[in-house]
């Protein structure tokens, strides 16, 4: 099997290249397997460098090292390969993805992810392009650009998307949006915010998708209506803690769906954060792909 690891030296601010390169060469010490590190450029560039990896026969083990702008960048690149394995080295600043786990720690030891095996997991199709983890659009996708903005201040974690978060609700951001699910009804309304979710968590640990499975070959669906006033503060907190289908008051605000398919088109500008990576929002179709990646998971966890 050939060991790919793809090293983001932005993620983290720099945290990727400070403490986990050399951990890596470590590793790799007296190694006996074919790998390859290599420093990333760009999103495009990521993509079709493990595009290339993958295109020669037998297995090939990719390593994401960096936060989950880094895993979606890796699986634009091996996603349609039978032969790939992703692997996910977590240092970014919300390392969302692995959030859906007991815990991030397991992913960090590198000799353990080299051994480990892989379970089969979904992925979300949205129009050419992938997501693993989640899509969000409107106020959570706003939220994600004001934080790519702020790489340069000290901020890290959960602080950084704390203050992103209020910076941008400051604006009392609104969207109008046309929407459909599997049954082929097209609605439309103003939305706080939309959430497509394969996993569960986005913004550095907002729980937008409660109900989301890895491996049910579904996909959750959270549209947020406008909040006014004050109650915006009590809501966006049960929102990040998961609560908000708990709660009758919060779910007036609330339209969540499990289904397979989902149409979505922004009436007013908006941007998609795929996994973290931002890009302009005009129109999208979201489909589930059941069982489309083989992930490399530390021994113990079971996908959920």
């Amino acid at each position: 099997m050939k060991h790919v690891f793809v090293v983001n030296p932005a993620a983290g601010n720099g945290m990727a290249v400070k403490e986990l390169l050399p951990r890596i060469h470590q590793a790799l010490e007296g190694f006996e397997d074919d790998y390859e590190i290599h420093r990333t450029l760009n999103a495009q560039e990521t993509a079709l460098y493990c595009r290339q990896k993958c295109s020669f026969e037998g297995r090939v083990r990719v390593y994401a090292v960096g936060g989950d702008g880094t895993v979606n960048n890796v699986l634009q690149g091996i996603a349609g390969f039978k032969n790939a394995e992703l692997a996910i080295f977590p240092s970014g600043s919300g390392d969302d993805f692995v959030r859906n786990f007991p815990s991030p720690k397991p992913f960090l030891d590198i000799p353990a992810m080299i051994r480990a095996s892989t379970q089969k997991v979904d992925v979300i199709k949205y129009n050419d392009m992938y997501s693993i983890n989640m899509c969000n659009i409107g106020t959570d996708s706003a939220i994600v650009e004001k934080v790519a903005e702020r790489k340069s201040d000290r901020l890290k974690g959960s602080l950084v998307y704390a203050v992103s978060a209020l910076e941008v609700l400051a604006t009392k951001p609104i969207y109008e949006m046309a929407y459909s699910f599997d049954d082929g009804e097209e609605k439309q309304g103003l939305f706080f915010l939309s959430a497509v979710g394969n996993g569960r968590f986005c913004g550095g640990g907002f729980k937008s998708c409660p109900k989301a499975s890895l491996k049910d070959g579904l996909m959750d669906v959270c549209m947020v209506s406008q909040v006014k006033g004050p109650a915006i503060v009590k809501e966006l907190l049960r929102y990040r803690k998961g609560t908000h289908l708990k709660h009758e008051s919060t779910r007036r605000y609330i339209e969540y769906r499990q289904c397979r398919k989902f149409y979505l088109k922004a009436l007013t500008p908006a941007t998609i954060a795929l996994d973290g990576e931002v890009m302009p929002f005009e129109e999208g179709t979201f489909e589930i792909i059941p069982k489309f990646i083989n992930l490399v998971v530390p021994e113990g966890f079971v996908v959920s």
